[in-house]
């Protein structure tokens, strides 16, 4: 059962496994989505702060007296071609004014002047005069000019590109132009025109990149301004910059989210298998708890003979179930015992009982012969013994006695056929003092010697002798009758020998109360001791016999 509660756990986690997994794998991607936005944030500020310091100078030079004054003037007089061509000092003092608006710690590439009549003045990187006309032209410079006063604008940002000016520059360039004007009246007089290089964008955010991600940078218009090699790379989040329009995507490699879903695998596939050995030495453990005083119990149970159940010993356990199942089986066991020896102690006094009519038939047998030989004398002996005799045996207060009490019930009975057969029968009686009051079932003596009479001596002639011996051995004690017989044949100790074996208390209900003599003898002292009993026959030197029936104390023999 350990295994199959194992095996259940098992499948049931397993089954769990997948939405854990989807909700670990939701989970873990909500939080690298926060991650993402927070990440974003940096290459997002790089660029405005990128911007922030063009835009800074472009609002200094806007906000310049000196330019303000200037082309305020070129604007109330104007003359033909660029003005700063013809007035030289005017173009150097200009040139110092942007030049110092230009000193901060990162410079802009350059920095321009210029307005709708042609007039253009810069500072910094060199420019192609020729080409100046065609790109005020194309810069719509006049109508800039009214968009700003107009409030329709406060700065125009171009993305990236070739330097208009010149044409001999290789790099990209960002340009951010704001109006030259009175910031009181809103009088536009010109605009002012701020370039710095790509190369110091990409600086700004180089910085930021790692090793499984990447940024791409995007104009207003959505032209890219940094754009980020995308093999193998997936957008995770994107910002915009409120301020300025441009655009940020994070990139990551999709390697990093197959990497964070095997490892979540791994994780719920190793966790699985260590709450499973856990769930299973836990198992195990609770399992052994629970059957070991059960199967302790059912050992027990099993020990538990037909014939002679014992109580069972004390299982420890803390298990209340247990203890309860313990208790029941030995009150069923308590009243078992009670039953057995009541029917122990009924079959017994049935056979004594028995004994009783089959003892007075050869008893009546004995004064008749004695009767007819005219010994009236004798006849009262025997009459006499045999009153003592019955007195005994049809006691039924208790179906056991004395060693002591036995021995003299069994020796007037060989009083009685010593007066039968007179001087040609002779017996001995020996016993140990320390045994006389050793308990056994009534009769059991009488009913080996009166053995000897119905098969020993039945066979011979006179005389008859008989030795009764009960004497203590070494893990036990002894009853011997001997007689001087005929003996047995090995056949016939054989066939004894396989009768007694076989006996059993369980074969009570089986068995009828008739059979007397040497199996009755064997059961009773069996049942009534309950110790193991050993019985023996063995023909003597020169002739004769001896039947031994030998109690040991040895609790463990068999019971029967």
């Amino acid at each position: 059962m350990t295994a199959v509660y194992a095996t259940l756990f098992g499948l049931l986690t397993a089954l769990i496994m997948p939405v854990l997994y989807q909700a670990l794998v939701s989970s873990g991607q909500r939080q690298t989505e926060l991650n993402h936005q927070l990440l974003i944030k940096q290459p997002l500020g790089q660029i405005e702060r990128f911007l922030d310091e063009m835009d800074n100078i472009a609002f200094q030079a806007m906000t310049s007296r000196e330019l303000i004054n200037l082309f305020a003037y070129l604007r109330e007089n104007d003359v033909s071609g660029n003005y700063f061509d013809y007035n030289v000092l005017d173009n150097i003092d200009t040139g110092s004014v942007l030049a110092g608006i230009n000193r901060g710690i990162t410079p802009v590439w350059r920095i321009s002047a210029y307005n709708q009549y042609g007039d253009f003045i810069h500072s910094r990187a060199t420019i192609d005069k020729t080409m100046v006309p065609a790109v005020l032209e194309q810069r719509r410079v006049e109508q800039m000019m009214q968009a700003f006063a107009g409030g329709e604008a406060g700065f125009i940002l171009l993305g990236p590109d070739k330097d208009a000016w010149s044409g001999f520059y290789r790099s990209r360039y960002v340009s951010l132009i704001r109006p030259i004007m009175n910031v009181y009246s809103r009088d536009v007089v010109g605009v002012v025109e701020v370039q710095q290089s790509e190369d110091i964008l990409i600086q700004y955010i180089s910085g930021l990149a790692q090793a499984d991600l990447r940024v791409s940078v995007y104009d207003g218009t959505g032209a890219p301004v940094v754009l980020a090699n995308t093999d193998g790379y997936s957008v995770v989040a994107s910002d915009v910059s409120a301020r300025y329009g441009w655009s940020v995507e994070l990139l990551e490699a999709d390697s990093v989210s197959r990497a964070f879903r095997s490892n979540i695998f791994r994780l719920l596939l190793a966790s699985w298998l260590v709450v499973n050995i856990v769930v299973l030495a836990i198992i195990m453990l609770l399992s052994m708890y629970i059957s070991r005083p059960l199967t302790a119990l059912t050992r027990e149970v099993q020990s538990i003979r037909v014939g002679e159940p014992e109580m069972l010993k004390e299982i420890p356990t803390s298990i209340r179930e247990v203890r309860a199942l313990q208790d029941a089986f030995n009150q069923m066991i308590d009243q078992l015992l009670f039953t057995t020896e009541q029917e122990k102690k009924a079959f017994l006094l049935a056979m004594q009982a028995q004994m009783n009519p089959h003892f007075l038939y050869n008893v009546l047998s004995v004064i008749n012969a004695v009767a007819l030989e005219g010994r009236s004398k004798t006849v009262v002996e025997i009459c006499e013994n045999l009153s003592c005799m019955l007195r005994y045996a049809s006691s039924y207060e208790s179906g056991t006695a004395t060693i002591e009490e036995e021995l003299l019930h069994t020796r007037e009975y060989l009083e009685l056929m010593k007066a039968r057969y007179d001087y040609m029968f002779s017996y001995t009686v020996t016993a140990e003092p320390a045994l006389l009051n050793v308990m056994i079932p009534k009769l059991v003596i009488q009913s080996i010697c009166e053995n000897a009479f119905t098969h020993a001596f039945s066979q011979i002639e006179p005389p008859y002798t008989l030795d009764l011996r009960v004497q203590s051995e070494p893990a036990g004690w002894s009853i011997t009758v001997t007689d001087n017989g005929p003996g047995f044949d090995a056949d016939a100790i054989g066939e004894i020998m396989d009768k007694v074996s076989t006996v059993r208390y369980e074969q009570l209900s089986r068995m009828q109360i008739g059979g007397l003599g040497l199996i009755s003898a064997v059961l009773r002292l069996k049942m009534q001791t309950r110790q193991g009993v050993r019985f023996a026959v063995e023909n003597t030197i020169p002739h004769g016999a001896a039947v031994k029936l030998f109690v040991t104390e040895e609790s463990t023999k068999e019971v029967v």
